[in-house]
């Protein structure tokens, strides 16, 4: 019995039950908050970045930043980037 590879099935399962939710989420509702979605790009486009990652062969990570001059900004990007992805990004305080 190969064990890495039943780590990997046991991996990809625990990943997409993590990520069905919002998968679900999006796959039903993102019609609806185009505006969330465009203020959201709009930020990113302005003030913002994403990058992407290929961590071993298996799955890309995504790292998404914004740095806005205003705190109102930072909170109106976590409120949209909730409702659209069901995850809440951290705001921390730049030097």
């Amino acid at each position: 019995m190969d064990f890495n590879k039943l780590s990997q099935i046991g991996l990809r399962a625990r990943w997409n039950k993590a990520h069905h939710p919002v998968r679900e989420h999006i796959s039903l509702s993102h019609s609806g908050l185009k505006l969330e979605k465009a203020r959201l790009l709009g930020f990113l486009m302005g003030d913002g970045c994403v990058t992407s990652k290929k961590s071993n062969t298996v799955s890309r990570h995504h790292d998404i930043r914004f740095y806005p001059d205003d705190l109102l900004l930072a909170k109106i990007f976590v409120r949209d980037f909730e409702s659209l992805y069901l995850k809440t990004p951290i705001i921390k305080k730049m030097k």
